[in-house]
């Protein structure tokens, strides 16, 4: 928590109370980009989409999450472009190009109320802290992880999907369904560890 809050997020903690906080994390390997110009493209799509959330839902915030800065096609890249877009919603976004450390990427999950990812290791942290997620998925990542828990696929969008109003759609039911996807994970949660120590023990 003090890794965050010496960072900004601080100001996320304060309003969390009144506010439901959303991860949110997109990397720029979604589509087979021809040049970075339609990588930004497509991150100003999703960023309009961020704002119409942002309109429609006055107790919402969003925390930016990078996870990979390994190569050119770091998470920053798209979402940079998004924060920059939405400059005007400062008061509620947070975004830092710090990739965390593990255990810091654990923590900060331990703080949402749901994420949106594009990277299964950040969905399998957000779902060690039992918050659900809403995954966009691709190359047939993410379906194994969600009937591991029992979870409905309705929260399972392809790229094209989160450039377009389904994804408004979608992010609106798993608002809702927040509590109750909780609960699930919760009760799937040390299943799903056994499932995974058995796969050590087999190695």
């Amino acid at each position: 928590r003090d890794y965050y809050a010496s960072r900004g997020l601080g100001d996320v903690y304060k309003r969390q109370e009144h506010f439901t906080v959303i991860g949110v994390n997109f990397h720029p390997m979604l589509r087979a980009y021809c040049d970075t110009k339609h990588t930004i493209l497509d991150a100003r799509i999703r960023a309009k989409n961020i704002e119409k959330i942002l309109l429609k839902h006055q107790n919402i915030c969003f925390v930016f999450i990078p996870h990979d800065d390994r190569s050119g096609l770091t998470d920053n890249l798209m979402l940079s472009v998004m924060y920059d877009y939405l400059d005007t919603y400062r008061q509620r976004i947070f975004y830092s190009p710090d990739v965390p450390r593990a255990p810091q990427l654990k923590a900060l999950c331990g703080l949402l109320d749901g994420l949106i990812s594009s990277r299964m290791h950040l969905a399998i942290a957000a779902y060690g802290m039992q918050t659900p997620v809403m995954a966009v998925t691709y190359q047939g990542k993410f379906e194994g992880l969600f009937r591991h828990f029992g979870l409905n696929e309705t929260f399972l969008l392809s790229p094209q999907k989160f450039l377009s109003d389904d994804m408004l759609v979608t992010f609106d039911l798993f608002l809702e369904s927040l509590p109750a996807l909780k609960k699930q994970i919760a009760a799937n949660l040390s299943h799903v560890c056994e499932l995974s120590n058995n796969n050590l023990k087999d190695e």
